[in-house]
């Protein structure tokens, strides 16, 4: 077993980098990757879930296999498989994912994961089934945003009310939950089914107005930001599209801050970055998805590109159209 010093990873990242929140979140995250660790599995993924909040793959893969190895535990199958997932390894990750799953069954984020792999293969058959068997025994509200971003066609959106109207009778979803109607609106939209969608959206008001407090309990989404995991993911984009020759801009609220304030806005959720119609989204896509540091996440529009740094902060890329002068962006 290859030695790893744990308390030096926690002084550097408590103590001399300063950011309690990234070990606060490894460590929630690790927990629910297993919760039923022993301390030292679970010293071992709060280590796996910092150096993958920072992008070290060298140090991700060591910590993975000391769980392997020196925990006994298949945890780090799901670790070695999250670092080949950002590296664009899938056939490599969809492999560590099987094995852990098979000492793991339906473990929740592994099979999104799963899923997404089975996506960038081209086996959405297997995907839907990974989901729809995760769906007959685990309440997480999450696998209905994941199944809804499958959905292509009008046939897609009818497995996927399929598959909610079946785990609401036998109890695995909740008859009537906001997020959850979003979802299927948002699988609505997928298909062009634009009057299913706003169907659902009125049923959800409704629902909300006839609950006791129910829009008084409504609260945002927590946003994963601070300035400094902004700055390090902006910096991080620069240099990935900058070694795949793409210009990149600072639009919207990012642009702003820079300007006005000359950092970037504390108060915001995200980044906004453009690039110019010009740049292949095949380039694009496939720099960032090699790159070890991004999520690509979904997006209705090819107009924009969601994604996700590492270290959870979220960014938008616009693509920006010239004319003669001036330019516009699509969203």
């Amino acid at each position: 077993m290859q030695k790893y010093s744990f308390f030096l990873i926690l002084w550097r990242d408590l103590l001399i980098r300063g950011d309690r929140h990234a070990l606060k979140m490894a460590w929630f995250r690790g927990l629910r990757v297993g919760s039923r660790f022993s301390l030292k599995s679970k010293m071992y993924a709060l280590l796996a879930e910092l150096e993958l909040t920072r992008g070290d793959h060298e140090a991700l893969t060591k910590v993975a296999n000391i769980l392997l190895d020196g925990c006994d535990s298949p945890h780090g199958y799901y670790y070695l498989a999250q670092s080949q997932f950002l590296c664009g390894d899938y056939h490599a990750c969809r492999q560590s994912l099987l094995f852990f799953l098979q000492r793991k069954p339906n473990h929740p984020d592994a099979v999104y994961l799963l899923v997404n792999a089975y996506e960038l293969l081209d086996k959405r058959e297997a995907a839907w089934n990974s989901l729809e068997q995760l769906a007959l025994v685990s309440r997480r509200l999450k696998t209905w945003l994941v199944m809804a971003n499958l959905v292509r066609t009008a046939e897609d959106y009818d497995r996927l009310v399929e598959n909610w109207r079946r785990a609401q009778k036998t109890g695995q979803a909740p008859l009537f939950h906001k997020d959850v109607n979003e979802y299927i609106a948002n699988g609505a939209l997928r298909s062009g089914n634009y009057e299913e969608a706003r169907k659902i959206w009125r049923e959800t008001l409704l629902g909300l107005a006839s609950a006791k407090d129910g829009f008084s309990k409504l609260k945002p989404a927590k946003v994963n930001y601070s300035t400094g995991r902004a700055e390090a993911a902006l910096i991080a984009l620069r240099r990935v599209l900058l070694d795949a020759g793409i210009q990149m801009f600072l639009v919207s609220g990012t642009l702003l801050g820079c300007v006005r304030e000359g950092r970037l806005l504390g108060h915001d959720k995200d980044i906004d970055v453009g690039i110019w119609e010009d740049v292949p989204q095949d380039l694009l896509l496939s720099s960032l998805r090699t790159s070890g540091l991004f999520y690509i996440q979904a997006s209705r529009s090819p107009e924009i590109i969601r994604i996700k740094h590492v270290n959870g902060v979220a960014i938008d890329v616009f693509y920006h159209y010239r004319e003669e002068g001036d330019c516009w962006h699509g969203g």
